[in-house]
């Protein structure tokens, strides 16, 4: 396994969201006092740059206060993102064959179709999250059949 944790990235827009809004969201919706089970599934935060650097530093200190020094969530530079093997790429939706044959279809080279933004947002529902309310708001922005999208997803 290496010396390696599973991490997502995230790409946003910034006139969306900034990178402030995301790390915020971040330490609100984690325990940060977890102990991790291993470094591969540890809670962790990075940045790229000395801005972030200084926002997030402030974020773990905050979280020190609040939790009496307690935290174990780490705040590292990011030096390098490695992509996961394709066969864990969009887990939750390549076990959804009939979709996946659509978006075969769509996206006959691999990497277009995991860096697809409905690919992302259907892999969320496909495990679960999302609402149907969201669902009922986007459906028609994937390029799917509705229909078909229900049935494979049961939403």
């Amino acid at each position: 396994m290496g010396d390696h944790a599973e991490a997502m990235q995230v790409d946003f827009d910034p006139q969306q969201i900034t990178y402030e809004d995301i790390a915020t969201l971040f330490w609100k919706t984690h325990n940060p006092c977890a102990a991790p089970y291993s470094r591969q599934y540890m809670s962790a935060i990075w940045y790229h740059d000395a801005q972030q650097q200084d926002f997030v530093q402030g974020l773990l200190a905050a979280a020190n206060d609040r939790f009496d020094g307690g935290v174990t969530t780490p705040v590292e530079p990011l030096d390098a993102f490695y992509l996961a093997e394709d066969y864990h790429q969009k887990y939750r939706l390549q076990s959804k064959h009939d979709l996946m044959r659509v978006f075969e279809m769509m996206y006959p080279n691999f990497n277009d179709f995991n860096n697809s933004t409905a690919a992302a947002r259907l892999n969320a529902f496909a495990a679960g999250d999302g609402t149907r309310r969201l669902f009922e708001e986007e459906v028609d922005q994937y390029g799917f059949p509705r229909a078909e999208l229900e049935r494979a997803l049961r939403i």
